[in-house]
């Protein structure tokens, strides 16, 4: 008797429990008949569902599922009378329709000869959100093509990234769980990466750059590797995050760009005029021998105007701004101090990052100046000369003018007086007895005295041919149309003489061999009205 006394005892001692555990638990707690109808649920679930304890109570276990997975639910929980136990994550309903995921445990037990369903139900919302953010981290460290790896204290991969994985051409399963020296190789574990890793252990970020082979056994790698300490959330430094940036080509687009830096640093410290490269804030970047040598050595940080100019502020006629914009100018540079005369050719270059540069020339042209100067100065006494010139000219004209003038008049009164006082008595003279000849000659000497009183004419030129005076006697006879035979007459010579004087004359009046007749060439050419 009192065996089952104690019995009994134990069973209610352990059903009061069961009852305490069940009611307090933090997950959802039901019991279910082989129907799947509920016969107990406790706080926590309906908390979890929305529901009261009433609403729950001899309904069925569908309530919390959704209509269009029943057949689901019904094959589920005839598997778990099968097996005699389920696990499963699932989604189930709110009372205001919100799919809340859950993981549900239920078992089968054996009660008054009823086989009923112990269902714990656990809220997973939280996890989820957790789980997805964690992969959300994941997807995020494999987008990029750094490889990034956790490492906890004892040196072993916790996680690995998707190009950490292709970097070394193994899985996570493969990965996971082993030492870094497993994977690196004990001797570039022990000189590159273990003293970096005790110093990250102990708080401190580590960044170093070296040179790896395991990725590239030929001929190495570049890698930036950053050590970061990894702290819990209670503050314990549980290991370190490891991120490599592959730094190969950087490398050697630096190393190429040191090569050519020396190589132009080279050719422009041999180049006879002075060169001088500023970036945008002035700096100088490079100045070589030649312009050093006429304005001294260049100290580090300086600027252009403080190096050029002595100045304190950017000169107000730089070009800096101008040429870093696009634009190429020429122009010169008077350095008083120095009395130097440089022409300066500016143009602007980028460089392979991106960066805008002034790339001066400066070519001493002081000799030229001064050249260039005197020249200004003769072609500006050249032109007050010229200017004093043509004043000189302009009253030279305005003298020979008044001349001409004065000479013409005194020429028309000589003629007035010659008509006036020696006419008459020519006139006089023709009508006394005289011979023929003598009458041709005062007819000729009336018609000559007659054209001089007359302004629009002038003098024949004769003597401009070089004619003697004899020759001029000649051909003027000959352009008055007296005949070979008259002018011999009135001349007192032969026809043989005349015909000469005829061929002298053709020949200094540049008609020989010319078929024009000597009258008609005297008449034009020498006649009053030419």
């Amino acid at each position: 008797m009192k065996k089952r006394n104690g019995e009994l005892e134990q069973q209610l001692f352990d059903m009061k429990m069961f009852k305490q555990a069940f009611f307090h638990s933090h997950d959802g707690m039901a019991i279910a008949d082989d129907k799947g109808t509920l016969l107990e649920v406790n706080h926590a679930l309906c908390e979890t569902f929305g529901y009261r304890r009433e609403e729950l109570l001899g309904n069925p276990c569908l309530r919390f599922r959704d209509p269009a997975k029943n057949e689901e639910f019904q094959r589920r929980y005839a598997l778990l009378f099968q097996q005699g136990y389920l696990t499963v994550e699932t989604q189930y309903l709110h009372k205001d329709g919100r799919e809340i995921p859950v993981e549900l445990n239920a078992s089968v037990f054996r009660y008054d000869d009823r086989y009923l369903v112990q269902i714990s139900i656990r809220d997973i919302s939280c996890r989820r959100e957790k789980e997805s953010l964690l992969k959300r981290q994941q997807e995020i460290c494999s987008a990029t093509d750094d490889l990034m790896s956790f490492v906890d204290r004892d040196y072993v991969y916790r996680f690995v990234n998707r190009a950490y994985l292709d970097t070394f051409n193994v899985s996570q399963q493969e990965i996971l769980g082993r030492r870094v020296d497993d994977l690196l190789g004990t001797e570039i574990f022990e000189a590159q990466v273990r003293k970096r890793l005790d110093q990250c252990f102990s708080g401190e970020t580590v960044r170093f750059q070296g040179r790896f082979s395991f990725s590239d056994p030929e001929r190495g790698r570049f890698l930036d590797v950053t050590f970061y300490p990894y702290r819990e959330p209670d503050g314990m430094l549980s290991g370190a995050i490891v991120v490599i940036h592959d730094v190969t080509d950087i490398k050697l687009v630096e190393r190429r760009k040191v090569q050519e830096g020396k190589r132009y640093q080279h050719i422009l410290s041999n180049v006879s005029d002075g060169v001088f490269i500023v970036d945008g804030e002035y700096n100088i970047i490079h100045a070589n021998a030649t312009l050093q040598k006429d304005f001294g050595k260049v100290h580090s940080g300086q600027k252009c105007y403080e190096y050029l100019n002595g100045e304190l502020t950017p000169c107000f006629w730089c070009n800096n701004i101008h040429v870093l914009r696009g634009n190429t100018v020429r122009w010169r540079m008077n350095v008083v101090g120095k009395n130097r005369v440089y022409e300066v050719y500016e143009t602007p270059f980028e460089l392979s990052e991106g960066q805008a540069i002034k790339v001066s020339f400066f070519r001493e042209i002081t000799e030229q100046y001064l050249i260039e100067k005197k020249l200004a100065e003769k072609n500006k006494q050249l032109a007050e000369k010229n200017v004093e010139l043509e004043n000189i000219n302009i009253a030279l004209n305005v003298l020979l003018n008044k001349t001409r003038n004065d000479r013409q008049g005194a020429y028309r009164k000589n003629l007035v007086r010659l008509k006036k006082l020696v006419l008459p008595y020519l006139d006089l003279l023709g009508e006394c007895t005289v011979e023929d000849t003598g009458l041709e000659y005062i007819t000729i000497i009336k018609s000559h005295i007659n054209s001089f009183s007359d302004s629009r004419n002038e003098l024949p030129g004769y003597s401009d041919f070089g004619l003697t005076r004899r020759e001029i006697l000649v051909a003027d006879l000959i352009r008055n149309g007296k005949k070979s035979k008259e002018i011999a007459s009135l001349l007192g010579l032969s026809p043989r003489s005349i015909e000469a004087y005829r061929n002298s004359l053709r020949k200094k009046l540049h008609l020989t061999g010319k078929k024009i007749s000597l009258k008609h060439y005297l008449t034009s050419t020498f006649s009053i009205e030419n």
